[in-house]
């Protein structure tokens, strides 16, 4: 009868010792698996350099179609000191502030959006290295060298339209950037103006 007893204790506490054994071996291989955790993310050069590109430190080269919004902008090319083709143009260059040179800069506006697009509406601003933004200037000299002065036009969607835009800048300083907001936009675009 003892003899009994003790055996039934004994297979009960091999039971249970096995079950907690199995329990704590399913444990321990869930947590032994590793850990996976993603590393942080870094950007590669390639597209950190296309995010940064637009920026000021970073404009885009002249010559490149460049989109803000719905319109798309192209600086086609930059003139610095034109004011000896103003004058050969019948210009008058008394108006032009002291230590002041015209330059010209050729564009093209192409509107990518749906229904009509008024160019007029572009801002494109002129930045000297260390200077304040700068608008085209009509009041001095209402027309551009060549007679190729950048009209303003409502365009249909793709519609384009290419011309010079006129600007006085300080002497020497010609090798800015250009600054433009798309209308509804708030984020300034940067060409460079070399």
């Amino acid at each position: 009868m003892k003899l009994s007893v003790i055996a039934v204790f004994a297979a009960a506490a091999l039971l249970v010792g096995c079950s907690s054994g199995g329990t704590d071996t399913n444990k321990a291989v869930a947590t032994s698996k590793p850990k996976t955790t993603a590393a942080p993310g870094k950007m590669t050069e390639p597209a950190k350099e296309k995010a940064d590109k637009g920026t000021e430190k970073n404009p885009y080269a002249i010559g490149t179609p460049v989109r803000n919004g719905d319109w798309e902008v192209t600086v086609n090319s930059w003139q610095p000191n034109i004011n000896d083709a103003v004058v050969a143009d019948g210009g008058d260059l008394s108006m032009l502030p002291e230590g002041q040179q015209y330059a010209l800069m050729n564009v093209t506006m192409t509107w990518r959006g749906a229904g009509v697009g008024d160019n007029s509406q572009v801002n494109l601003q002129y930045m000297p290295e260390g200077g304040n933004s700068l608008s085209a200037s009509w009041s001095a000299y209402g027309k551009t060298p060549g007679g190729n002065k950048l009209a303003y036009e409502e365009l249909v969607t793709d519609g384009s339209v290419t011309g010079d835009m006129l600007y006085a800048v300080d002497a020497g300083n010609t090798k800015g950037t250009f600054m433009w907001y798309a209308p509804n936009t708030e984020q300034p675009v940067y060409i460079a103006a070399q």
